[in-house]
């Protein structure tokens, strides 16, 4: 269930995965959603931003890698 109507999914998503379009030359940059219900859908990185952005902060931190 994507709550489509609500202006913040930071109780209702699960952050995937992150992925850059590579196609028509694009940069679009989409976030894979996990929903409550095993749902999954894709989004535009700007609408995460503004629907979850603790949760997408959480997922880039989990999966940054520093190297010396």
């Amino acid at each position: 269930m994507i709550p489509m109507k609500s202006n913040n999914w930071e109780n209702h998503a699960t952050i995937l995965n992150v992925v850059r379009e590579t196609e028509n030359d694009s940069d679009d940059v989409f976030v894979q959603i996990k929903w409550p219900d095993g749902t999954d859908s894709y989004h535009i990185s700007s609408e995460v931003y503004q629907k979850c952005p603790l949760k997408l902060i959480q997922f880039y931190e989990q999966h940054l890698v520093i190297k010396n």
